[in-house]
């Protein structure tokens, strides 16, 4: 969920300019076949399952209703989202390049990627394993210079 915060942080943060209806259009079903959009979804599901079984109190009823509460907060998100990246798109491609992007998201190879995102992603985090790039750096920056050798406090900025 970091990374679906820090696209919209960023997306937050691109110019927004009137955009004509076509370009508007073209970006938003580009943005709407993203791997933001195909990942998030499945991000926020996996979060929502992982309260779940932290909270092993909840009755069936009550985990029904918090997977219920888990897809209203994640399609609010996922507009919101959508909404951003197509305005960012909008901003910073050109009309034939999103015309390009669009026909291409149509074809069946760009729906064949999009079904294999999932299980990339899952297959490549896995292999990846335990990741602390920050420590990493940390590590590397401190055998060279002999500074940044403590661990960062929790909270502290870096």
């Amino acid at each position: 969920m970091i990374a679906i915060s820090t696209a919209l942080a960023m997306l937050a943060q691109a110019p927004t300019t009137p955009v004509d209806a076509e370009r508007a259009a073209l970006a938003r079903e580009v943005a709407a076949h993203s791997p933001l959009a195909v990942i998030g979804p499945l991000q926020t599901a996996a979060e929502v399952e992982q309260i779940i079984a932290d909270a092993t109190d909840l009755s069936v009823a009550e985990k029904d209703r918090l997977r219920e509460i888990g897809r209203e907060r994640a399609a609010a998100l996922g507009e919101k989202a959508l909404t951003a990246e197509a305005q960012a798109l909008a901003d910073t491609l050109s009309i034939d390049d999103l015309r390009a992007i669009a026909a291409f998201n149509r074809s069946s190879a760009a729906e064949h990627h999009r079904n294999a995102l999932p299980y990339v992603a899952g297959t490549t985090m896995q292999a990846l394993g335990t990741i602390d790039y920050k420590g990493e750096v940390r590590a590397a920056f401190c055998a060279e210079s002999g500074k940044l050798c403590e661990p960062a406090e929790a909270g502290a900025p870096d």
